[in-house]
């Protein structure tokens, strides 16, 4: 049995965005050089994670509050294959741009991620993490977007 904690076990905060570059499953090449310059949300999450589903339509108004501002870019990261997630996606909608197979990604980003997902980042213009926490929070939106107004 999967037990998913709440707790981090694992603060990156004030760590610098790990280099990569990777194709977005609409065939988008997203790399740690070309976000540099705007305020980079991520969301590390899989399929079969229920908190990681509870918290969707929290994470779509989030980008939808920012959907006009080009120096805020919404990315969710997960190590499930592309055809898992496309089904997923076939049913749910899930507004920020996803990136998947990123195991090694993951991996840098969060070590124990298997079992501290859902986890939400802050990345500041100059690729640093500000904000790095696990959970579905009650005031998610509120939490993130206070902390990209005050890095816009």
């Amino acid at each position: 049995m999967l037990i998913l904690t709440l707790a981090s076990s694992c603060n990156n905060k004030g760590e610098q965005l790990p280099e990569f570059s990777l194709i977005s499953l609409n065939g988008t090449e997203i790399s740690s050089s070309s976000l540099k310059g705007k305020v980079v949300v991520i969301n590390l999450w899989a399929t079969w994670c229920g908190p990681c589903i509870q918290e969707i339509p929290k994470l779509n108004e989030l980008a939808e509050l920012f959907q006009e501002n080009e120096e805020v870019v919404f990315i969710a990261i997960t190590e499930e294959s592309s055809d898992i997630v496309e089904k997923f996606l076939a049913k749910r909608n899930f507004k920020y741009h996803m990136i998947t197979d990123a195991k090694d990604l993951a991996g840098k980003l969060h070590p124990n991620l298997i079992h501290t997902i859902p986890r939400n980042m802050v990345i500041d213009k100059n690729g640093v993490i500000k904000y790095s926490e696990t959970g579905d929070q009650e005031a998610l939106v509120k939490i993130l977007s206070d902390i990209i107004l005050n890095l816009i």
